[in-house]
């Protein structure tokens, strides 16, 4: 089953502080979706862009790479944000 990868809207459950280090990062914040028309699940974000120099910290914080959609994903926002903290600390 083919996965996209959906960049995140305004209005998505991220917080602020997180789309601010994403940016300054100069990542893309993001989502996988269920595969059911308007669901989303918040368990599947994700992180894609330019992520290779940081690949590592990423994985030790969490993430986990998913090949089909080139990105990697999260099982919580705050797993998400705690790792890009990790990266700008690095």
């Amino acid at each position: 089953m083919q996965q996209m990868f959906m960049q995140f809207a305004e209005t998505s459950q991220f917080l602020p502080s997180t789309i601010e280090k994403a940016e300054r990062l100069g990542v893309v914040l993001g989502f996988i979706p269920s595969g059911r028309k308007g669901d989303w699940d918040s368990e599947d974000c994700a992180v894609a862009g330019k992520t290779f120099a940081i690949k590592d910290t990423l994985k030790a914080n969490g993430a986990r790479w998913n090949g089909a959609a080139k990105v990697w994903m999260f099982n919580s926002y705050a797993a998400l944000d705690t790792a890009l903290a990790a990266v700008e600390v690095a």
